[in-house]
């Protein structure tokens, strides 16, 4: 028998193995890629939720001085009126307004990656409003929120 003879191939050849190799590696960098977008998304998640948090807190603080109401867009400074060193029923409704909001921004503001806080009082027709803005930078965006904190 002179005919050539075909020889049986028995597992993977070079190519195959390459592609198989190939495709995972594409997996893999997706799952990476996966990863990565989804600790960016939770650390951005977390500064939103630092902000709201920041909001609820001065709402809380303005509820307890409404008196001060307009002192709450004024500069902040340190004071004798929190942490119950002295009773805020003592201290003078400005007092306690800058002292509270010394306390917050170094709470919440100072928390935020380039956190900013503006705060605006406005004694319009209907009443006075306070609304509060807060801007920080996450990665290479800018984030804002904005709420109004009073009435």
């Amino acid at each position: 028998m002179g005919g050539l003879t075909r020889q049986r191939q028995d597992g993977f050849t070079l190519l195959e193995t390459l592609v198989a190799l190939a495709v995972l590696a594409i997996g893999a960098l997706g799952l990476l890629s996966l990863a990565s977008a989804s600790t960016r998304s939770q650390q951005e998640a977390l500064f939103r939720l630092r902000a709201v948090a920041a909001v609820d807190d001065l709402a809380g603080r303005v509820r307890a001085n409404p008196a001060g109401l307009a002192d709450y867009a004024a500069e902040a400074a340190e004071g004798d009126c929190h942490s119950g060193l002295s009773p805020a029923a003592v201290c003078e409704a400005a007092p306690l307004a800058a002292d509270d909001l010394f306390e917050w921004r170094a709470r919440h503001i100072a928390g935020l990656p380039g956190g900013v806080a503006t705060i605006v009082y406005t004694a319009g027709d209907e009443g006075p409003s306070l609304a509060v803005g807060i801007r920080w930078r996450s990665r290479d965006r800018q984030h804002t929120l904005s709420r109004q904190v009073f009435p």
